[in-house]
């Protein structure tokens, strides 16, 4: 738009000797505005609404969400809440709305087109970081979402990584009614990775971990901002030490309850400007099923967000603890990753409580609008957190911090973001990420 305003301000002027012979006086022209301004227009009167629906979305669940009443002036205020409504549904590339008088009544069209590759919706990214001791990770990713299964909006999600993770995970989400408040969800995943423990910057030993699990989920979406949910997992655990000191080897299962508190107004997850965005999680194994383990683990994170002009603040902060529980080592929390102290890999720093928070700035340097242009940021970030063996050894005195720079590109296919941080002591790591939310926690 920057550059198309001016070209079309240079073709009026040049056709400024053709417009002058159409205008009025001065005079002329100011009594025509006084005229306009004497005038009283009362809102047009809605008779009917009727819903275009080009969508594989069921009609009902549209209209639904259609709080305008019939028979009532026009309230673009409450039409515009609609229309956002319908929008948040998340599978619409378009919604619009048309007013037209037909044989003597005013009728309310709203327009609702969907997005041109649904309903599949695929994702992919990958991150790969060098630190200053040589030693690299590296990490594929690909998520593939099909959209409107059923005419209840179901939704079959499937996560797939290859690298330090490496497997699969899917999940089918059935609200349960037109309304699509109540839910229910079931989950299976199998991942292998390779893990590691640090101490003073060296490598104590390494394990490889298995996992096999499953899960069921019910709950409820408060509007489409909130989503409390509680249900049960099975999970069973095979680990094996590799290297360094002599791990116990492990294959057992826990089981037992869980239960998430979801918050979500931020404007987008990719590359956030603006809203909050807060997740609360307890998994507490209890023996369920003749299983093995008992042990709690609580883990919340939350992203800020708020943008002057093209200057963007925002905050990280993530935090957990197994509440001394005697959670498992293989279950243990891991700081690393930019954002999450950026001077360190993503597993350097591990324990049984953690809490770590990263304040930025970012700062917009050019760029179109997406998705027919990228846009481009400089980022500044400070962090301090550390990980901890137990709650009572948590503690400001022995926090770590650090800082970074990074610069991400905002791209049709996903962010593309390269990052250098630098922790206090000497440790540095170098990162590079695409495809993946830069509001995406660990852990």
């Amino acid at each position: 738009m920057d550059q198309i305003i001016p070209l079309g301000e240079e073709a009026a002027l040049l056709a400024r000797p053709q417009l002058e012979s159409l205008a009025e006086s001065d005079d002329e022209y100011r009594r025509w505005r006084e005229d306009i301004g004497n005038h009283h227009y009362d809102d047009p009167f809605v008779d009917l609404i009727v819903v275009d629906n080009r969508t594989r979305i069921h009609d009902r669940v549209i209209n639904d969400l259609i709080r305008h009443p019939v028979d009532a002036p026009l309230d673009l205020a409450m039409l515009r809440r609609d229309l956002e409504e319908i929008y948040e549904l998340g599978l619409i590339e378009v919604v619009d709305f048309n007013l037209a008088l037909v044989d003597g009544y005013n009728i309310l069209t709203i327009i609702v087109i969907e997005k041109h590759y649904s309903p599949y919706i695929i994702h992919v990214g990958g991150a790969y970081t060098l630190g200053y001791d040589g030693n690299s990770n590296i990490l594929l990713r690909a998520r593939i979402n099909k959209r409107e299964i059923n005419r209840y909006g179901a939704e079959w999600r499937t996560d797939l990584s290859v690298g330090q993770v490496t497997g699969i995970e899917t999940e089918f989400y059935q609200p349960l009614g037109f309304g699509r408040a109540w839910f229910l969800r079931t989950s299976a995943i199998g991942a292998y990775r390779r893990d590691s423990f640090y101490l003073d910057g060296f490598n104590l030993a390494s394990y490889r971990h298995t996992q096999l699990g499953w899960g069921l989920f019910g709950g409820l979406n408060v509007k489409h901002a909130t989503r409390l949910q509680a249900g049960f997992d099975v999970v069973r655990a095979f680990t094996k030490p590799s290297s360094g000191i002599p791990l116990p080897e492990v294959a057992e299962t826990s089981s037992g309850p869980g239960a998430q508190i979801l918050t979500d107004v931020l404007d987008d997850h990719r590359i956030p400007h603006d809203g909050f965005f807060l997740k609360l999680d307890w998994r507490g194994p209890r023996g369920w099923f003749d299983s093995d383990r008992k042990f709690d683990r609580l883990w919340g994170n939350m992203t800020l967000a708020h943008t002057f002009g093209h200057t963007t603040l925002l905050g990280f902060f993530q935090g957990g603890s197994d509440l001394d529980s005697g959670m498992p080592y293989y279950d243990a929390f891991f700081l690393g990753g930019m954002r999450s102290l950026s001077g360190y890999k993503r597993d350097r720093l591990r324990g049984s409580t953690f809490g770590v928070g990263s304040l930025g700035v970012m700062q917009r340097l050019g760029g179109g609008t997406l998705p027919f242009a990228s846009r481009y940021y400089l980022g500044f970030w400070f962090d301090v957190g550390n990980t901890w063996a137990s709650t009572v050894d948590a503690s400001f005195r022995n926090l770590r911090y650090n800082g970074a720079v990074s610069f991400i590109m905002d791209t049709p296919l996903g962010p593309l973001e390269i990052g250098y941080g630098q922790a206090e002591h000497g440790d540095y790591a170098f990162h590079l990420q695409f495809g993946i939310h830069i509001s995406s926690p660990v852990n």
